[in-house]
């Protein structure tokens, strides 16, 4: 069951956290870098970089030390909804 959490008091050590993103996309673009901040205390799921197809829109989606990293050759108009998962430490 997922629960929103508004502050860090809720989340223990060994709790899955999943991050969702919400992209709204005003108009068609090329060549997009959108990078996700890592909160401290947060380890990702997946640490292999890798390029994905969700939806019908390709991207190449990298995991760093402090950060994630989505690279989109092109992006459509409209709204696109990314999740991962995290683990608290």
């Amino acid at each position: 069951m997922l629960e929103a959490v508004t502050d860090g008091a809720g989340i223990k050590i060994g709790d899955k956290v999943i991050v969702r993103i919400e992209l709204k996309v005003d108009r068609d673009m090329e060549y997009v870098h959108m990078k996700d901040l890592r909160a401290a205390g947060l380890e990702p799921t997946n640490v292999l970089s890798s390029y994905k197809w969700q939806g019908g829109l390709g991207y190449y989606e990298s995991t760093r030390d402090a950060a994630t990293h989505f690279f989109f050759n092109y992006l459509n108009k409209g709204t696109y909804i990314f999740e991962y998962s995290l683990f608290c430490k």
